[in-house]
This record gives C-alpha cells, sequence and structure tokens, in this order.
C-alpha cells in the first residue's frame, strides 16, 4: 500500500498472530490501534513509514525474534502508546522514530534486538508507567538520542549493563520509584547529563555506575 491518509485497527478487535514486517514499504499518514488485543514478533512494526503512530487501551504481546535479519527502511514522526499493557517492548524496533512516547502504560520488559539499534530516535518520554524490568543492552548503540526522561512512573529492576553502550544527551528520572539498579548498569556509556530528581531508589548494586562517562 502506498499514499493511505488514515490506518484505523480499532473496536474491540483480537488478532492471535502478527508476523514480521507487515507494513513494509507503506506509507501511512495516521495509524491507529485501539482497544486491540494482538500477539506478534517483535518486528512487526519495522518497515513501516508513517507521519504518526498511536496505540492506546490495547494488549500487546510479542515474541523475541532470534535470527539476524536485513531490515528494511523505516520513517515514524511519532510514537505514542498510551494506557496499554504490553509483556515485552523493544524500543529499537521504532529504529527511526523521531520520537518515542509512553504514557500510562503497564510494561514487562524493556528489552533488545539483536536486530535494531536505535538509529535516528531525538527524545524518548516514559510517563505515569510501571515497567518491570529494563533488560541488558536495551539502549545498546543508541548514539543520537538526546533527551530520554522517566517521570511519576515504577521500575522494578534496572538490570546489569541495561544501558550499556548508550549514547545519550540528557537522561532524567523525576518523581520515580526504582526497585534495584544493577551492576554496571550503564557501563561504557555517555551521557551530557545524568539527573535524579525525587526519585525513590530501594537498592543500588556495586559498581552501578562503574566505566561511564558524563560530557
Amino acid at each position: 500500500m502506498h499514499d493511505v491518509e488514515n490506518f484505523f485497527i480499532r473496536g474491540n478487535v483480537h488478532i492471535r498472530s502478527l508476523g514480521s514486517f507487515l507494513f513494509a514499504e507503506t506509507q501511512i499518514h495516521q495509524l491507529t490501534i485501539e482497544e486491540v488485543r494482538m500477539s506478534g514478533s517483535e518486528l512487526s512494526f519495522v518497515g513501516l513509514n508513517a507521519h504518526s503512530v498511536l496505540i492506546t487501551h490495547s494488549r500487546w504481546r510479542n515474541k523475541r525474534f532470534r535470527e539476524t535479519l536485513r531490515l528494511p527502511s523505516q520513517s515514524i514522526g511519532h510514537l505514542q502508546i498510551t494506557n496499554s499493557t504490553i509483556d515485552r517492548l523493544v524500543l529499537a524496533a521504532f529504529f527511526n522514530a523521531t520520537n518515542i512516547h509512553l504514557h500510562g502504560n503497564q510494561i514487562g520488559e524493556l528489552a533488545s534486538t539483536s536486530n535494531a539499534r536505535l538509529r535516528n530516535v531525538r527524545r524518548i518520554e516514559i510517563a505515569k508507567s510501571t515497567i518491570k524490568q529494563w533488560n541488558a543492552n536495551m539502549l545498546h548503540n543508541a548514539n543520537r538520542v538526546e533527551i530520554f526522561e522517566v517521570f511519576d512512573s515504577h521500575v522494578g529492576t534496572i538490570v546489569e549493563r541495561a544501558l550499556r553502550n548508550a549514547h545519550i544527551g540528557r537522561l532524567n528520572f523525576k518523581k520515580t520509584e526504582i526497585g534495584r539498579l544493577g551492576t554496571a548498569s550503564f557501563e561504557r556509556s555517555t551521557f551530557g547529563s545524568l539527573m535524579w530528581t525525587d526519585c525513590q531508589i530501594d537498592a543500588i548494586s556495586p559498581n552501578a555506575f562503574s566505566n561511564m562517562a558524563t560530557q
């Protein structure tokens, strides 16, 4: 498909299996997924070209894709996921989204994939969300993120090497509860600034901030 103005999947829709690269070489101005239960590959939205993507009031289960593939091109202006439940979210699957906004979600894992890295994402915002775990290498090789903000949220565990080899202009945690920061959580990462404001952290593991640099 080419030049679709609005693409809607909404209203008590149940999709049992989503394949990879569903929208490869497709151009959509606005993609809206609302009140949908769906299960699929972590690469389902790779290849999408859209001005705006909204996923809201939905339940989304993602299976890990273990093969290494050459990925189709992708361009997304703004990705917004709100009031949804997601067992496993791979931000790198939206590697060419300029802005990523997560609000009011229940997320099991923020995970990595061997197939993609955040190439051109400029801003990530997580607000009023609960995330059980940030997995290792979640932002591996992300080198163009200018602002990453987490506020009014709860994070269970930021595991060992969760933010390994990430290069971020500004990383802010504000009014957020964190259960545990793992060892070497920020290994080989660089930040213009790293700020914690009005946060509660239950435990910080030994060497949590080792081998990290601020510019």
